[in-house]
């Protein structure tokens, strides 16, 4: 039996005279319906491994995947809601694709949940479609968004979107406008985003999935790949993406990726509020141990939380940090949901107790967070200013007083109390109080990964 790795070498090689009859194929050959995961046709290898060596020469080029290969519909993609503002928009003569995670979860065998709706449609003409709805514009400086709710469902619509001038010369990128906001063209819409897999579009009018850069064939192949090269448009939301990326599939970074999160350096000056945002959503996806494993991996934690700097590799810090994030995780798999101001106040805990002893706690939390930054006064995800950062601050405080034996009869009934038990559970490994106090709180000895003692 031939190694699929001697598979895929055959099929290479008949690439060229496969390549365009699969594509025109019509219905002839296999379906998606008899691959769990439609990647793995081997149909398809090399259709993808021919495309990516045209995207080598032209930093660039359009694959039209046809329905029979990845077997996604109107019906099996959008919900009632999404369908109709597609059947609104093309009947007004618009064309409308189905953008990013969705696509890249179904070719890979899984739900995939995402409805990202993008058109060609002018805004003012979105605005007009949809304002019996009393239709949401969102604008910014190199983006507009709009949101409408149809049939119980909120529906994301965006018209296509030019990217920063900055990809302007890079190897496959057309010329464009740059007066101009939005375009026609789903190419130039796909150089403002981040991963090939994510830049995948699925042409609602021909069922056609559409790929400029080899998505299709890292997806299969598990490689988180940019689409602008790595240090072109480089963000701190982009280098955290990367990260919560390689943690959640488990993917491994292109080369010139690796290369670059390799270099410290570009760790420097990173946007707190952009740090805020990215780790909320990194440590409560379920996939929190991972990601604390990648953070150290690539020596970012230092960088992400300063006042833990002098504490990494020393003291049971790394233990801890281990704990806790498993215990994250634990919480996640047993349906429960983590308050987002967790994701703070569980990464700083090792420097507040370790300050607590010669400060006190109250200073010991206000000079964590001072030196975490002004990133956790603001008020993304509903939060008023200042509130992000006063749940970090009465979590610290609340875990603080459980692992002293010094809870009080309301901490007990403190809406907070879930969080606090977290962290506990996070210093239950390396400290007999910890376990104490979860013997306290009816929960002995429990160690997150181990179950309990």
């Amino acid at each position: 039996m031939p190694s699929i790795q001697q598979f895929r070498s055959l099929a290479l090689a008949l690439s060229l005279a496969l390549a365009v009859p699969l594509l025109t194929a019509g219905c002839a050959g296999t379906t998606a319906q008899q691959y769990a995961r439609p990647v793995e046709n081997p149909e398809l290898w090399p259709i993808l491994e021919e495309h990516y060596q045209q995207v080598l020469a032209k930093g660039s080029a359009e694959l039209r995947l046809p329905q029979r290969f990845h077997g996604m519909s109107l019906d099996n993609s959008l919900d009632e809601g999404n369908r109709i503002a597609v059947q609104r928009l093309q009947g007004a003569g618009y064309d409308v694709y189905l953008v990013g995670g969705q696509i890249r979860d179904r070719l890979l065998g899984k739900k995939g949940n995402d409805i990202d709706l993008a058109t060609n449609a002018p805004i003012v003409e979105i605005e007009r479609l949809f304002k019996p709805e009393g239709i949401s514009i969102i604008k910014g400086s190199n983006f507009v968004h709009s949101s409408v709710t149809i049939a119980g469902s909120e529906i994301s619509i965006a018209p296509l979107t030019l990217p920063k001038p900055v990809v302007k010369g890079i190897k496959g990128v057309p010329g464009f406008d740059e007066s101009r906001q939005t375009t026609d063209s789903p190419l130039l819409d796909s150089y403002r985003r981040d991963f090939t897999y994510n830049a995948l579009y699925l042409d609602l009018g021909t069922m056609e999935i559409i790929d400029y850069h080899g998505g299709i064939r890292d997806a299969r192949d598990g490689i988180i790949r940019l689409v602008v090269p790595a240090g072109v448009n480089m963000n701190t939301a982009l280098i955290l993406r990367s990260i919560r990326f390689k943690a959640r599939f488990n993917n491994t970074f292109s080369p010139d990726l690796e290369n670059y999160l390799r270099d410290r350096s570009h760790f420097e000056g990173l946007d707190p509020a952009a740090v805020a945002t990215q780790m909320i959503r990194i440590l409560s996806g379920g996939f929190a141990a991972r990601s604390v494993a990648t953070l150290r991996e690539y020596g970012m934690l230092e960088y992400l939380y300063p006042p833990l700097r002098p504490l990494l590799g020393k003291g049971g810090t790394d233990a801890y940090l281990d704990g806790v994030a498993a215990a994250m995780d634990e919480e996640r798999a047993s349906g429960g949901e983590l308050r987002k101001e967790l994701a703070l106040a569980a990464m700083v805990s090792p420097a507040v107790e370790a300050r607590a002893a010669r400060q006190g706690i109250r200073r010991a939390i206000k000079g964590v967070l001072d030196e975490e930054g002004k990133a956790f006064t603001y008020d993304r995800y509903g939060f008023r200013k200042g509130e992000f950062r006063e749940g970090a601050e009465r979590i610290l405080s609340l875990s603080h007083r459980l692992l002293s034996g010094k809870a009080t009869a309301a901490d007990l009934q403190d809406p907070f109390l879930g969080s606090a038990r977290i962290i506990i559970k996070g210093w239950a490994k390396t400290s007999a109080r910890a376990r104490e106090a979860l013997g306290r709180l009816g929960d002995p000895t429990a160690i997150p990964g181990q179950g309990a003692a």
